[in-house]
């Protein structure tokens, strides 16, 4: 996901940025139903007496759709500890209250994503981390299934995205840290800077100014890593007009206003 690249000739520009990966459904704690009603399954063992007992009771119940539960039962529910094997085969291990997965949880996926957090009425809720099969980490809040507050995903090639996350994909506001030492910080809209922001790049030069659609688009400020500054017009990723503003005089060791 680069923002930025250099310009021939030593000079900078911004760049597109490309969407963020696709995330698929689990990661909204979007995971398979399993089956809540008791006439859909068979128990094949109990421990103890739960007719008898206020406290929850070790059961295996096996389901006819394929699925499997092994832990705490009360009142016909799946109640403490207990782990449900799915027939696709996902594998929920940890809490459950009422027949939902609440508390803290390990659910591992068929195709090899895991989540790893709390839980409340069967949906990712608290704080959790979602480890994706090729190797990328969303570490963060979710609430009611969705990630929202601070979170930070993390890219194979190490890159990060640092930010607020406001029940989408993607972030609304977040600073994003690239490989080679750029960074950029601001907002953000459907995975690409759109609003705001503020680029750093490694060499101490940093573009201030507006972005749409992943593109420097409108009024900006580029300042040279001498203070040097210029006002800027970008459209659609180009610049348009450059004005300088500032500049640095080392004969006399300071600043002065162009012109």
């Amino acid at each position: 996901m680069k923002a930025f690249s250099m310009f021939r000739n030593g000079n900078q520009r911004p760049e597109a940025a490309a969407r963020m990966t696709h995330v698929d459904k689990a990661f909204f704690g979007e995971d398979e139903d399993e089956e809540d009603d008791e006439e859909c399954s068979r128990v094949t063992r109990i421990e103890g007496s739960a007719l008898l007992s206020s406290e929850p009771e070790r059961a295996e119940t096996d389901f006819f759709n394929g699925d499997k539960y092994v832990g705490d039962v009360h009142s016909g529910k799946r109640h403490g500890h207990g782990v449900y094997y799915y027939d696709s085969g996902d594998k929920y291990t940890g809490e459950w209250r009422e027949g939902k997965q609440c508390g803290h949880g390990v659910y591992v996926y068929a195709n090899g994503d895991r989540y790893v957090g709390q839980w409340e009425a069967g949906r990712h809720h608290g704080a959790g981390t979602y480890y994706f099969r090729s190797g990328k980490v969303f570490s963060g809040n979710y609430a009611a299934g969705v990630p929202s507050g601070h979170g930070v995903f993390i890219y194979t090639n190490g890159e990060r995205l640092d930010g607020e996350w406001h029940g989408s994909a993607y972030p609304e506001h977040g600073i994003y840290t690239y490989a080679n030492g750029d960074s950029y910080g601001g907002s953000w809209q459907q995975g690409r800077k759109h609003g705001i922001g503020t680029y750093y790049f490694k060499s101490g030069a940093k573009y201030q100014g507006e972005y749409q659609s992943g593109e420097p688009h409108g009024s900006a400020v580029f300042i040279e890593p001498d203070g040097t500054a210029y006002n800027e017009v970008w459209h659609a990723g180009e610049r348009r007009s450059r004005t300088l503003i500032l500049k640095v005089d080392y004969s006399f060791g300071q600043s002065a206003p162009a012109g």
